[in-house]
Parts: structure tokens; C-alpha cells; sequence
């Protein structure tokens, strides 16, 4: 019981590191998008 409840909270911690490293390289993107439509809107 102990051991599985283990490989469920480290499954878990992977999830959510690989979600927030999604986000995270989305909202560079984003970014990145962002400010080459205003540098192509204003430049």
C-alpha cells in the first residue's frame, strides 16, 4: 500500500513538473509571437 501510494505521489510530482514546463515554454512562445507581430506592426 505504502509503495504504491509512493509511485502515485512521483507520478504525480512528474506530472505536474511536465505541465509546468509546458506552460512555461508556451508562454515564451507567446511572448515570443507577441512581440514580433508589435515589432512588425510598429517597426
Amino acid at each position: 500500500m505504502h509503495n504504491t501510494y509512493k509511485s502515485l505521489t512521483a507520478h504525480n510530482r512528474i506530472k505536474e513538473v511536465t505541465l509546468r514546463s509546458l506552460n512555461n515554454y508556451c508562454a515564451e512562445k507567446l511572448m515570443i509571437i507577441k512581440s514580433s507581430l508589435l515589432r512588425f506592426r510598429y517597426g
